[in-house]
């Protein structure tokens, strides 16, 4: 038995038991109890000023978003912090900043080498040339890189076979099959035409000449023109408004007509992978303003009971407000803490939408928990014992559910550290407004129902002698529970053919986790009907060996003294089968061969340049005159290596006797191109540029400062993240297993039930990864967060059946378990059921990022309940503690007669005069506040 200690001020608070040992789980669980009905007792008596104070709240952090900070440049976002990529990005902004964007187009057929396939391709091209943006500005012309080996000097720069005819419409308009094929045998011979690259499935006859082509690629350069701001994407709005009129005459409504039957054409512009992914969530926007709709209409129905007085649908409306509420004002107070905004953000309010609902449900369901006695106290009294019961389970899921986002803030990538750092700032602001708005909300819709007011404070009151419908008085939940589920369960056949079904699962899902595979692909986050899946796809059908590109930069060096090492750039880089035949375009390689030993034939071309003499045709390069002077003549007739090139000086504006006298400039830097041959998935991808990069680091330039090559490409950094993904997902997931064991421990506050809900967290976590590969994806960014969040998600389902355990007055295991399922199953289900209502539209998305939402947390919802609720129930009906904790303290009231007509909740004059002394304990501590 507990006593009663009589303190001044503070009359009939219950005292703690002896601080024993044993004790520990009456100590803990009384003390947060009681915490929980001073703050419950506190809102129940002034519902209008929690209210109040919970919006300026949300006002005050949601004004953070007048300091809105948005990066957008995917580098920063994904290049891990303290990645040597940081400063190798800095040196190639200062020395080599974006300067090409790629415009492409690829058409398929049986035979793309017909005289009706090119002559619409030069159709094509016109149109393309012709094209100028919508404000008549810009022009292709004014934008393209100009192609410094044409004749004329304005001509621009295209990677064509119809480069063949000096893409000259009239001529190729006369074009025969035979002209056609002749040229591409002549193309092919030559080693640096690039017709090869251009060109797929290519069938030769008997004597070795090409007879057909499955696919052909046609590609426009412009310059990129963009102006950067600090921490953003370079935007080149010339280009971009161009970009968007080439996208229409390629894949749009001014496709140009007379592509051949049963042809293809696909389209890409440089602005088309961003324009996709950021389609693909303002697409599903929709989705997420219906998920709100869902979720609103299955709160107005459960939480209320089918009457005009008993209803909630206000009560729900506020629950959906704290969603809202809970969003801005988390925002607002990461923008005040310069937190930014990134591209994979505006999934953060599908994830507050899918987990913001189940503590209300606890909350009200704790509430018609109340005995019959107490449901007739006044409401602060009632929403005080609300509190006492709701407020443990709610704090313990909280608490780890925003833990698990802070551990996976540790994250070294910066878009996912502040991806979580904004989520455990929602889980922060559903948890305040739960306990606060939503409790006060729920304090005033309990007056309107004492009152007898079916909307609110303005509608008429409903007559003395009105009773509710018999039918809204059934509690389907509880008796689904208490007449079915727990009639059977706690059976011995029942609970050992759930234990076999459990072990089986995590068996299976152990299984799948040794399966599962470290995989990513960038398409995938696009929608699969889109134009530029479209393309991509038919890039890897047809030209598989085109895969990324990538550069090797080369500082400000004496290049005359390292020819041996310039030379093992091409030499290493040929050598590597990762990288696609035919790709590489390294300047030096050209210079080297052909003009450091030039041979007699090349004096005829070289006379002409001013200065030269016969004499010179023996230049030594590696003397820096001999170098310089070789390097001027080859640049002189390889003018298109301008672009990889950068000088000290504006070599066009010097004169050319004198450079050739003096040599007065240096190479501050240069570069390779190449391309990666189609790499599989990501394991590949890692050793395919961790094998580049290793080989680069071997090419040394001693005695400069430049030491090395640096080798950048921009999907090098993602995949440089995936590296990282899964010891991070494992380190995050067994931090968030040691907080939950923390925070159930202390707030929980018993070992035993403590083990098992952990247990069943690890079975639901295993289970959902396990499957996962089942239904084929794989660990990558999105899977990785799903998971994290899983065990905040399976820690709420069993977290509110433990702690209903341990309140539970029954005398045995069975009776208790029995106890914590009906009083908290039903609860517990509408929160995981609500759960999966946000996300079951995005079953109908087109997007992988949210069908994979979908999969998943249908998964944690189904996994997540069967352990939470079967499972556990068997654990604790079998195994669970044996106490009551608030055995012998069961307080006397005096209120409402509990044989009132009426089964509404109404506060008579009899209560309302009724003496301090013969109210309950807790009632006391009203004074108080």
């Amino acid at each position: 038995m507990t006593e009663t200690v009589e303190e001044p001020g503070l009359v009939g608070v219950e005292a703690m038991p002896p601080c024993r040992f044993g004790n520990l789980t009456v100590i803990m669980t009384k003390f947060i109890e009681n915490c929980f009905f001073r703050l419950g007792l506190l809102i129940g008596n002034h519902p209008w000023k929690t209210v109040i104070g919970a919006l300026l709240l949300c006002a005050v952090c949601s004004s953070g978003m007048a300091f809105w900070l948005q990066i957008t440049d995917d580098e920063l976002l994904w290049t891990p912090y303290g990645s040597p990529f940081l400063e190798d990005k800095k040196w190639i902004e200062e020395n080599f900043p974006k300067d090409m964007r790629y415009e492409s187009v690829i058409i398929e057929g049986d035979n793309v080498l017909t005289p009706e396939h090119v002559q619409y391709l030069a159709k094509l091209n016109e149109n393309v040339i012709n094209a100028t943006t919508e404000d008549k500005l810009h022009n292709y012309t004014d934008l393209c890189i100009r192609d410094l080996d044409a004749v004329s000097k304005e001509d621009c720069y295209q990677e064509s076979i119809l480069r063949l005819w000096n893409s000259d419409l009239n001529v190729i308009m006369k074009l025969s099959q035979d002209d056609i094929l002749e040229a591409i045998d002549e193309a092919l011979l030559d080693e640096r035409s690039r017709v090869k690259t251009l060109l797929s499935g290519l069938a030769f006859d008997g004597s070795g000449h090409v007879l057909s082509a499955k696919g052909l690629m046609n590609v426009w350069i412009l310059r990129e023109n963009g102006t950067k701001e600090e921490n953003q994407a370079s935007i080149d709005e010339a280009a971009f408004d161009w970009e968007t009129v080439f996208i229409n005459i390629v894949v749009g409504e001014d496709v140009p007509s007379g592509l051949p039957n049963g042809s293809k054409m696909y389209g890409l512009a440089e602005r088309s992978y961003n324009d996709e992914i950021d389609g693909v969530v303002n697409s599903n926007f929709l989705l997420f303003l219906v998920g709100f709709g869902f979720i609103f209409i299955y709160i107005a129905v459960v939480l209320g009971r089918w009457n005009c007085m008993e209803q909630r649908v206000l009560l729900a409306l506020m629950g959906i407000l704290v969603i809202g509420l809970s969003i801005f004002a988390s925002f607002g107070l990461c923008f005040y803490m310069r937190i930014f905004f990134a591209d994979m953000h505006p999934i953060i309010p599908f994830l507050l939408l899918g987990i913001g609902v189940d503590d209300m449900f606890v909350i009200v369901q704790s509430l018609e928990n109340l005995t019959p006695k107490q449901k007739y106290l006044p409401v602060a009294q009632r929403i005080g014992l609300t509190m006492k019961h709701a407020g443990v389970s709610i704090t313990v899921t909280s608490i780890t559910d925003m833990a698990a986002f802070l551990i996976g803030s540790s994250s070294s990538m910066p878009i996912l550290r502040t991806f979580c750092l904004f989520a455990a700032m929602g889980v922060l602001f559903l948890y305040i407004f739960a306990s606060t708005f939503f409790v006060a909300c729920l304090a005033l819709d309990e007056g309107r129902i004492d009152a007898r007011k079916p909307c609110g404070c303005c509608s008429r009151p409903k007559r003395s002698d009105w009773t509710p419908n018999k039918v809204s008085q059934i509690e389907i939940g509880k008796l689904v529970f208490e007449k079915g589920i727990t009639k059977y369960l706690f059976k011995l056949p029942v609970q050992i053919l759930v234990i076999i079904i459990v072990l089986t699962a995590f068996g299976a899902g152990v299984y799948g986790i040794t399966q599962m595979k470290l995989d990513y692909n960038s398409i995938w986050y696009m929608r699969k009907n889109s134009y530029q899946v479209g393309f991509y796809d038919a890039t890897a059908r047809l030209f598989p060996d085109n895969g990324e590109r990538v550069q090797v930069y080369i500082g400000q060096i004496k290049y005359w003294v390292h020819l041996e090492s310039l030379l093992k750039v091409k030499d290493t880089l040929d050598g590597n089968s990762y990288i696609r035949e035919g790709s590489i375009q390294y300047w030096f390689d050209t210079f080297y061969h052909d003009f450091c030993v030039p041979n007699e034939e090349s004096v005829d071309v070289f006379a002409e340049f001013e200065g030269f003499h016969k004499d010179d045709v023996h230049l030594n390069c590696s003397t820096e005159m001999g170098f310089k002077k070789s390097f001027l003549l080859f640049l002189d007739e390889n003018r298109n290596f301008y672009q990889d090139l950068k000088f000290n000086v504006t070599l066009e504006d010097e004169d050319p006797s004198n450079l050739w006298n003096t040599g007065a400039f240096e190479i501050t830097a240069s570069r390779a191109n190449f391309q990666h041959s189609e790499l599989q998935n990501t394991t590949i991808q890692n050793v395919a540029m961790d094998q580049v990069k290793n080989e680069m680091s071997a090419v040394q330039f001693g005695g400069d400062d430049f030491s090395t090559p640096i080798v950048y490409g921009f999907m090098y950094i993602q995949w440089e993240a995936n590296k990282s993904i899964v010891s991070e997902l494992i380190r995050n997931l067994v931090l968030t297993f040691a907080t939950i064991v923390v925070v159930t421990l202390f707030l929980v506050a018993n070992i035993r039930v403590s083990l098992f809900v952990l247990i069943c967290v690890v079975f639901t976590v295993a289970n959902v990864c396990g499957f996962a590969h089942f239904m084929g994806l794989t660990i990558e960014i999105v899977t990785s967060l799903i998971l994290i969040l899983s065990c905040g998600l399976a820690l709420d389902y069993a977290a509110h059946i433990g702690v209903a355990y341990l309140c539970s007055k029954g005398q045995t295991r069975k009776e208790k378990a029995k106890e914590a399922a009906v009083s908290m199953g039903t609860a517990v289900f509408h929160g995981g059921f609500s759960t999966f209502t946000a996300f079951v539209l995005l079953a109908f998305s087109d997007s992988y990022i949210f069908t994979t939402f979908f999969k998943m947390f249908s998964m944690v919802v189904t996994f997540g309940l069967f352990h939470g609720i079967v499972f556990l129930s068997v654990l604790l009906s079998l195994f669970g503690p044996v106490f009551n904790i608030d055995e012998g303290s069961e307080p006397v009231f005096s209120a409402v007669s509990p044989d009132s007509p009426s089964k509404l909740k109404l506060r008579t004059s009899q209560s309302q005069n009724d003496n301090s002394d013969s109210v309950p304990i807790e009632t006391q501590v009203v004074e108080k506040f």
